[in-house]
C-alpha cells in the first residue's frame, strides 16, 4: 500500500480503509458521537463543503445545527463558543461543557476515517480513490484528467520535471526562477524518508512579490496537500485533513512564541509526527500533526528567532530593473486577457499537479554513491546545517527525477552527478544567505558597517543613508524589537562607541572573514572562476 493510502482513508467496496484497518462506513450522511453524559451526544455531518454540528439531548435534537467550514477536529472559537452556550442551556456548567466538547473532538479525531468518508460521499467521485477533484478543476472531464496523468508520467520518464514545473509557474509569476526552483526541490524532498527536510521563508518590502511568488508555486501543486491561511498555536494538531507531506503557507506571518516552538519541533522531527498531549477527565489524550510538513512563511520584517532562521532558506524576491520591466510587461498582457492566472487552472497546471501528485503518493530513500560522497570536498565544514541542506537538495533533485534514476538492491534511489551539480549550482546562488543567516536588510546594514575604514563608526542615521534602509528598520534590526534579538546581541563583532561629549551611538564591525563563493566540489572536477571573498564576520 502506498504512503498516501497509509496516510489517509479511501473508500473500497463501501468500506473505509485506514491505517487502523477496516471499519464500517457511517450510516447515512452523518456520524454520532456519544459523551460521558448519557443524556448528551452529537451528530456531525458534511454537506456542500460545510461541516454541520448538532447536539442531541435524550435522543432528540434540541437546537439548530451549527455550520462551519472547519471540521470539529480543528479549533474555531466562534463555533466552539456556540456549542458550549448550547450545552449551558441544557444545564451543563462551563467546565463540564468544555470537557464534553473536548471528548467530542477527541472521539472525532479517532474516527477521522469516517469523517473523510463523509467528505468523499459529498463529492462527485466518491468511489474513486485516485481522483482528487478540486473546485478549480471541475471544468475538466475524466478524459482530460487521464490525458493529464499520461502527460505527467511521460514528463517524469523522459523530460526535465523541474524545468516543466518552472515553465508552468512562469506563466503565472515572471522571474524569481532560483527561488521557485528551491521551493520545487523542497517540495520533492518531502517524499524523502532519509532527509531532514528543506524549509523556506521569504522576506521583502510590501509589494515586492513574495506572496505572489509563493501563491503561484502552491497553485500548481495538488491541492489536497496544500493549506493556505493563518495558524493558531495548536491548530496543526487538530487539522484532520493535513496529509503527510503537506505544504503550509502562512502569509505575512508574525509567529507567536508557542507557534514558533511547534514549527521548530516539526522541522527538527521532519520524519516523525509531532504530538501534543492534554489531560481530559483524568485521562491523557494525544493529538498528532503530520510528518514531513513544509512550512512556507512570508513577512515584511523577519522577526523569527536565530534557531528558526538556521532551519530555513531565507529568500528574497528579485529586485532589479529587469525584473520590474518583466512584471510590468506581464501585468499588461494579463490586463488584455482579463484572466487572473492565480484563479485559472489550465491543462498545463493540471499536468503539473498530477506530476507532483505522483511524486507525493510515494516515498523514497536516496543514497549518495561512493563516487560522489567520497570525493566531495566542502570549503567550510563548520556549517553543519548548511551541509545537511545541500545534501537534502541533492536528494530533492533525485526524487524529482525518480523515474529516470536507478535503484540499489534495497530499492533506494541512487543520486547522480547531475543531481549533485544541479544542487550545487542552485545552492550556491544562496551562499550569502546561507553562510550569514541574515536577510537582505541585515546584510545591507553589515555591509555598511564593514565599509567604515576608520574607527569612528556610523550612527543609525548614517547606516540608514548608506544602506538605503529606513531609520526605524535599522534601529530595530540593530537593537532588536520586542522579544526578537537584534544584530548587537547576535553578532559579537559589532561594537558600539560614543565620541567624547556626544550621546550619539556609533556602530562598527571590527572583523572581516573570508569564505569561498564555492561551497562544495568533487575532487579533480573543480571548475575555474571560484575565489575567496571578504565578508563581515557574521
Amino acid at each position: 500500500m502506498s504512503e498516501l493510502l497509509e496516510a489517509s482513508p479511501i473508500t473500497e467496496m463501501g468500506t473505509v480503509v485506514c491505517r487502523d484497518g477496516l471499519i464500517e462506513p457511517p450510516v447515512g450522511k452523518s456520524i454520532t458521537i456519544d459523551t460521558t453524559n448519557e443524556d448528551i451526544s452529537a451528530i456531525i455531518s458534511y454537506d456542500k463543503g460545510k461541516w454541520n454540528f448538532q447536539l442531541i439531548y435524550n435522543g432528540e435534537p434540541r437546537f439548530q445545527t451549527i455550520p462551519s467550514k472547519e471540521p470539529i477536529t480543528e479549533a474555531k472559537d466562534s463555533r466552539d463558543n456556540k456549542i458550549i452556550k448550547q450545552l449551558s442551556r441544557l444545564g451543563v456548567g462551563k467546565d463540564e461543557g468544555e470537557n464534553l466538547l473536548d471528548e467530542i473532538v477527541t472521539e472525532a479525531i479517532h474516527r477521522k476515517a469516517e469523517l473523510f468518508y463523509l467528505m468523499s460521499e459529498d463529492s462527485e467521485n466518491e468511489n474513486d480513490a485516485d481522483c482528487h477533484v478540486c473546485e478549480d478543476e471541475s471544468h475538466f472531464t475524466d478524459v482530460d484528467r487521464q490525458r493529464a496523468i499520461a502527460t505527467a508520467q511521460n514528463i517524469l520518464l523522459t523530460k526535465d520535471p523541474l524545468m516543466f514545473a518552472l515553465d508552468v509557474i512562469q506563466t503565472i509569476h515572471t522571474g524569481d526562477k532560483n527561488n521557485i526552483k528551491i521551493l520545487l526541490i523542497a517540495i520533492a524532498n518531502q517524499s524523502c524518508l532519509n532527509s531532514n527536510g528543506l524549509q523556506a521563508t521569504f522576506n521583502g518590502d510590501k509589494g515586492s512579490g513574495k506572496t505572489h511568488l509563493v501563491s503561484s508555486t502552491v497553485h500548481v501543486m495538488p491541492q489536497e496537500y496544500v493549506y493556505v491561511g493563518k495558524l493558531s498555536d495548536k491548530a496543526i494538531y487538530r487539522m484532520l485533513y493535513l496529509l503527510d507531506g503537506s505544504i503550509i503557507f502562512s502569509d505575512d506571518t508574525h509567529l507567536s512564541e508557542a507557534l514558533e516552538e511547534i514549527m521548530k519541533e516539526a522541522m527538527s522531527k521532519f520524519q516523525k509526527q509531532i504530538s501534543y498531549t492534554v489531560v481530559l477527565n483524568d485521562e491523557a489524550k494525544v493529538f498528532n500533526g503530520p510528518k514531513r510538513m513544509m512550512m512556507l512563511l512570508t513577512s515584511v520584517e523577519n522577526r523569527n528567532s536565530d534557531e528558526l532562521r538556521d532551519r530555513m532558506f531565507m529568500l528574497t524576491p528579485e529586485n532589479s530593473t529587469q525584473q520590474h520591466d518583466n512584471v510590468w510587461d506581464y501585468t499588461n498582457e494579463s490586463l488584455k486577457t482579463g484572466e487572473s492566472r492565480l484563479v485559472v487552472v489550465d491543462e498545463k497546471i493540471l499536468v503539473c499537479r498530477e506530476m507532483f501528485r505522483i511524486i507525493k503518493q510515494q516515498t523514497f530513500n536516496v543514497i549518495i554513491p561512493e563516487e560522489i560522497a567520497d570525493n566531495a570536498v566542502c570549503t567550510d565544514k563548520s556549517k553543519y546545517r548548511a551541509i545537511n541542506k545541500f545534501w537534502d537538495m541533492v536528494k530533492g533533485f533525485t526524487i524529482l527525477n525518480f523515474a529516470q534514476r536507478e535503484k540499489d538492491d534495497r530499492g533506494y534511489l541512487i543520486a547522480t552527478k547531475d543531481d549533485f551539480y544541479n544542487a550545487k549550482e542552485l545552492f550556491e546562488t544562496q551562499m550569502t544567505n546561507i553562510m550569514s543567516s541574515l536577510d537582505d536588510k541585515e546584510r545591507a546594514i553589515m555591509n555598511a558597517l564593514v565599509c567604515v575604514h576608520d574607527n569612528s563608526g556610523l550612527s543609525i542615521s548614517g547606516i540608514a543613508q548608506k544602506a538605503d534602509i529606513p531609520y526605524g528598520t535599522v534601529r530595530d534590526r540593530l537593537k532588536g524589537h520586542g522579544e526578537i534579538k537584534g544584530l548587537l546581541d547576535r553578532i559579537s563583532d559589532i561594537k558600539v562607541v560614543t565620541k567624547e561629549g556626544s550621546k550619539t551611538e556609533l556602530f562598527r564591525c571590527e572583523n572581516v572573514m573570508k569564505f569561498s563563493n564555492e561551497f562544495i566540489y568533487l575532487k579533480g572536477e573543480r571548475k575555474d572562476g571560484y575565489s575567496m571573498s571578504n565578508h563581515p564576520s557574521w
